[in-house]
Parts: structure tokens; sequence; C-alpha cells
């Protein structure tokens, strides 16, 4: 068990001695997310009260 661990370690290590771009296009990937969130989030933060007074009159509207 532990002989299996070390060659998963070791081949592990070596693929990243290998290619030193392990794993960026994924790191690159969820940055591009995380700034899409804070976009979005930040637009909402300043149409808030547009945004609930549109939804609040939806809801009046459709009579819920």
């Amino acid at each position: 068990m532990i002989r299996r661990l070390r060659t998963n370690l070791a081949y592990g290590v070596r693929a990243i001695r290998e290619n030193p771009d392990h794993g960026a296009e994924t790191v690159d990937t969820i940055m591009w997310i995380a700034i899409f969130i804070v976009v979005v989030g930040g637009i909402g933060m300043l149409f808030r009260d547009t945004v609930t007074q549109y939804w609040n009159s939806l809801v009046i509207t459709i009579g819920f």
C-alpha cells in the first residue's frame, strides 16, 4: 500500500517537473469564473434597487 502511494507521488512529481505549466489552464479558467462572479455581483449591487423594484412590479402584475 505504501509502495503504491510512493509510486503515485513520484509519478505526480515527475509530471510536474517535465511540464511546469501543469494545471495552469485550470487555474486560468477558475480565475475567469471568479472575475465574472465579482463583476456580476458588482453590477447587481449597483442596480439592486432597480432590480428589486422591477421584481416587485412583476410579482404584483402576475399576482403572487
